[in-house]
Parts: structure tokens; sequence; C-alpha cells
């Protein structure tokens, strides 16, 4: 066998042009990303606030306050590339924003005509409302890598020994 290797290897002329190995596709710094998200949503939280309380035009102000709060910490994703993960996180801080300010709005006018579920109303709202804070903190936390989720299948074995298939979530910090 030995000397059909070297047959083999001599065979190949010693200048033939070698094919370079692909170039590693660019990867945005992380940091970068995190940094991105970060400006994304505080410059049109700042700036939505500053025309709010001048007297400049309050409309333009709270677009660019809900602008801030709803798309900015998804600027880093979309940054990264990663279109699926920014809309996503986008949709559920709408989500949370939008029903937690309705809930709390409907508290404060329950609580203005002295009507029942006024408390509820408005701790629902206020707790929606924090949601969508974390949810941005989460997600600068995934942009700049500091957070890993994976998620796996899995076989698990219930005690009388039956397999059944399931999902695995592992979160780092």
């Amino acid at each position: 066998m030995l000397p059909v290797l070297l047959c083999v290897a001599l065979a190949v002329p010693a200048d033939s042009p070698q094919e370079a190995p692909p170039a590693a596709p660019h990867r945005p710094d992380p940091g970068v990303a995190m940094l991105v998200s970060i400006l994304g949503t505080a410059v049109p939280i700042a700036a939505g606030f500053g025309l709010v309380v001048s007297d400049g035009s309050a409309d333009v102000g709270v677009a660019l306050l809900a602008g801030g709060l709803v798309v900015g910490p998804s600027v880093g994703h979309f940054y990264r590339g990663e279109r699926l993960p920014a809309l996503g996180f986008i949709l559920g801080r709408t989500a949370a924003y939008g029903l937690g300010a309705y809930l709390f709005l409907d508290g404060v006018r329950r609580s203005i005509h002295e009507e029942r579920g006024r408390e509820a109303s408005t701790l629902s709202g206020s707790l929606l409302l924090l949601s969508g804070v974390v949810l941005s903190l989460v997600e600068i936390g995934f942009v700049a890598e500091r957070i890993e989720a994976t998620v796996a299948p899995v076989a698990v074995q219930d005690a009388a020994g039956d397999v059944a298939p399931g999902l695995a979530w592992a979160t780092r910090f």
C-alpha cells in the first residue's frame, strides 16, 4: 500500500495551485452590538422626552419615545444581521407595552370614576410595563453575547422507564 501512496504523491506536480481556505465571514463585535442597542434605545428616548417636556412637537416626541422603547434594544440584532430575533423581541415588547399601558390607563380611569377592579387593572398594567423593560435588558444581554440560550431535543425517561421526546432549554449568564 505504501508504494501506491508514494506514486500518487509523486504524480501531483509540486507547483499546482492550491485552493485557499475560505475566508471566515465577518462577525460583528458583540460589544459594538450592545453599544448600538443601548444608543438605539437611549437617544430616541432622550430626544422624545426633550420634545415632550419642551414646547416642541409632543406628537413627534411621543413617537420617538415609543420607538426608542420598542425598537431601540433590537438595533443591535439588526446590526448583527439577526432579523428574526430582532422582530421577535420587538413583537414581545409591543405586546407588553401596549397591553400594559392599556391596563394601567384603564386602572387610572376606574380610579377617577371610583369603579371596581381599579387596583387589579393598575397592578397588572404596571407589571406588563415592567416586563417590557426586563425584556429589553434580556435582549441587550443576548446581543452582547453575555447570555447564551440553547434549545435541544432530548429523550426524557420517567420512573416507569418509559421514554418520551422533549425539549431542553439551557441558559448561561
